[in-house]
């Protein structure tokens, strides 16, 4: 036990004051003097010898007792709480974010392959016109060379008359003007293709980068469904409900005790 450094009082352990001296810090000690005796009589006055006046004791303070240690303990314990929380807000926007962008992918993915669909059909079928086109104009060379080899049979015949010269002549400019429409049909078509053949490849190139995005996802982002399994899933499987859950790297999710699902890791 301590004692009270203004009156000496007894006081516990920690403590510099009493209760009285801390709530009267400024308060001193009163003295009481004995009442006067009630007498007939004059009474001398008592003369005291003057007291003398007690020397302060000085009083060693006794050191505060140091606090325990539950203050910081607990101090740790609030600021492992709020950084745990933090990072449970930070990884469900992360994953909610990721979610959200494969979906994006995934529909843009589609759209691309959809268009390189019809791309690939549209280039089938301006091949097949590039086909036809290359027969219609062997056909017309055909014609062409029948025309020639006429006239010129007509030219070596003398029987023959000016008009039919004159008709063959005529046959001859129409088949040679349709011979360069066509050439020119031709290489248009052929251009076309060329166009479509570099477009198809560009395409090809995007739809191989969303294939390894894909590839990518499905190799490093697992989904942990909130059912109480512990299982964790590809985004494909057949037994992530896709309602509530979590993204984790598979690595974090097996150091979380999560286990792959064996129907989508088996």
């Amino acid at each position: 036990m301590n004692t009270c450094i203004k009156c000496g009082r007894e006081i516990p352990d920690g403590e510099l004051f009493c209760n009285d001296c801390a709530l009267n810090p400024g308060a001193s000690e009163t003295v009481r003097k004995p009442a006067p005796a009630l007498s007939g009589r004059m009474q001398k006055p008592v003369v005291h010898p003057p007291k003398p006046k007690p020397q302060p004791q000085l009083v060693q303070p006794t050191p505060p007792k140091r606090r325990t240690g539950h203050g910081v303990v607990i101090a740790i314990l609030c600021v492992f709480t709020v950084l745990s929380l933090s990072l449970s807000i930070y990884l469900l926007a992360n994953s909610a974010s990721q979610r959200v962008s494969l979906r994006l992918r995934e529909s843009d993915l589609e759209e691309r392959e959809q268009h390189l669909t019809v791309l690939e059909q549209s280039l089938s079928d301006t091949q097949q016109e590039l086909l036809d086109a290359k027969d219609e104009l062997s056909q017309q060379a055909q014609t062409i060379e029948q025309l020639q080899r006429s006239f010129s049979s007509a030219q070596s015949t003398v029987s023959q008359t000016q008009y039919d010269m004159t008709t063959q002549q005529a046959e001859l400019e129409r088949a040679t003007q349709e011979n360069k429409a066509l050439q020119q049909e031709n290489e248009a078509l052929e251009q076309s293709v060329e166009t479509l053949t570099a477009t198809n490849e560009e395409l090809a190139s995007s739809n191989r980068l969303f294939l390894s995005k894909s590839k990518f996802m499905d190799s490093y982002v697992v989904f942990v469904e909130n059912d109480g399994s512990g299982l964790y899933h590809k985004y494909g499987c057949d037994d992530f409900a896709q309602t509530s859950f979590w993204a984790y790297s598979r690595k974090l999710a097996e150091a979380n005790g999560y286990k792959p699902c064996p129907r989508c890791f088996g």
